[in-house]
């Protein structure tokens, strides 16, 4: 077994064995590793092993690898079952992944460089090292933090920064990031096709304010492609021209596919490139950025990946801020998990600028009927902060929403209300401006929490 120099050096690859079990991908970028690349002989074994798994189209995971050692017989070579499990113990995530490969890679080049010269390396093989060592040592800006960066804050107190606008004021913020959720079938894909379009035409969204008119690129992985195009045609009016449907860009899973590409993927870094890439291009040959990108919907663009692992989350989320940070405003769109909550790990929902809650106004409506409802914002607060959405049909044919109701319609309140001594559902229903329907609903939620008494007459609190 070959010697390491340093007990920092095994645990640096194994920093790198364990993100990469903990992202269940492997390194991309430029900086390339190769088994040779770690100075442990089973972690040599591991990475070919990884390397294998990555090749053959399979999930880089704990229990896959163990598996395929003892497969191939290596299973004592490399540790044990007990090593292969205790990798993931070295990082808390996979999210630097690849600060730990070019570290890994530094290390490497030096050690190699150190033999070479050591053992006289002739002019070929010394250049050849030379040469990775220049290209994996070199001085990169984004490997280092230049101490320009810290701004004294009375220079950053004065600087001229651009101001931030509204695309749909003011809870669609520029350079934001917004997801919207309901369950299936409620009508979100509905909500986010009449969303690009009515920033396409620079016109109001429901009771709130498009200042101008935006252009949209919006992802579409499960949907078909006839049905996407059913529903956009159904919503485009007579009098919308080229100019404004074409500030909208499709992107279908379902053509993608037909041209034998890959089902796109946000959660590695293949697909994260691509998007990058085809924005580049879209910039570049036609002149046409996007304002907001719609990843629809969360779950089909992050396949292979848990939605209840916060680790899985951290795959994305450095991509999903790299938008925000190149002046683009994310709307991902979401299920709704049995809870009646968002899906999976809540660590998405951190750095949100907004959420929206899509919930039919009847179990069992078969239409798109729903209420938009924000349950987080930063900044100014969105007035209403609920409305009911209803899909409905032109003379003409065109589809539209219909916005049948603009009141606050807040549970809080209607607690609040008990507790000063409203205790009839009219009376609630006129101090809240309701109908009495959408009271009977809060009592019946606030009965069934334990916070109205059981059986009353009167609208009471429960001790």
């Amino acid at each position: 077994m070959t010697e390491p120099h340093d007990t920092q050096e095994i645990e640096d690859e194994r920093k790198v064995l364990g993100s990469i079990l903990l992202a269940r991908r492997m390194p991309n970028g430029g900086t390339p590793l190769l088994p040779p690349d770690f100075s442990e002989d089973r972690h040599k074994i591991l990475f070919r092993l990884l390397m294998d798994l990555d090749q053959a189209g399979k999930v880089v995971e704990a229990g896959i690898l163990l598996d395929m050692a003892q497969e191939k017989n290596l299973i004592e070579a490399v540790g044990g079952p007990v090593y292969i499990s205790g990798l993931t113990d070295a990082v808390p995530s996979g999210a630097n992944l690849s600060h730990y490969v070019h570290r890994l890679k530094e290390r490497s080049v030096r050690r190699r460089l150190a033999e070479a010269i050591t053992h006289g390396a002739d002019g070929p093989e010394l250049v050849k090292v030379l040469s990775e060592a220049l290209e994996a040592l070199k001085d990169r800006k984004t490997d280092r933090l230049d101490v320009s960066l810290a701004i004294p804050l009375g220079e950053f107190s004065i600087m001229p920064l651009p101001e931030r606008e509204t695309l749909v004021d003011p809870w669609l913020p520029d350079h934001g990031l917004v997801m919207l959720w309901g369950p299936r079938g409620v009508g979100k894909s509905w909500f986010s096709f009449a969303l690009v379009l009515a920033l396409a035409r620079g016109e109001n969204f429901g009771p709130f304010r498009v200042p101008k008119a935006r252009n949209s690129l919006y992802i579409d992985a499960e949907m078909s492609a006839k049905d996407t195009q059913g529903r956009f045609n159904s919503l485009i009016r007579g009098n919308d021209g080229l100019e404004v449907i074409n500030r909208v860009r499709i992107v279908s899973g379902e053509m993608l596919s037909r041209k034998g590409i890959p089902a796109l993927s946000i959660n590695t870094p293949e697909t994260q490139n691509k998007i990058i890439d085809l924005i580049g291009s879209l910039e570049q040959s036609e002149a046409w950025r996007p304002d907001v990108i719609v990843f629809d919907n969360l779950s089909a663009l992050t396949f292979g990946s848990d939605e209840n692992s916060n680790s899985d989350v951290d795959a994305i989320l450095p991509f999903l801020l790299s938008l925000r940070h190149k002046g683009f405003t994310t709307v991902l769109v979401h299920h709704a998990g049995k809870s009646g909550d968002q899906r999976g790990a809540s660590r998405k929902e951190d750095q949100l600028d907004t959420s929206i809650s899509l919930k039919p106004v009847q179990d069992g409506d078969p239409g798109c009927h729903f209420t938009m409802r924000f349950t987080k914002e930063r900044g100014t607060p969105s007035d209403p902060r609920e409305i009911e959405m209803r899909l409905t049909q032109d003379p003409d044919g065109t589809m539209g929403f219909a916005v049948t109701k603009t009141q606050v319609a807040n549970y809080e309140r209607f607690l609040e209300y008990v507790a000063d001594g409203v205790d009839t559902v009219t009376e609630m229903a006129e101090a809240l401006d309701l109908s009495k329907a959408m009271v009977s609903r809060y009592r019946k939620q606030a009965t069934e929490s334990g916070l109205l008494v059981q059986g009353a007459k009167k609208l009471v609190l429960t001790d």
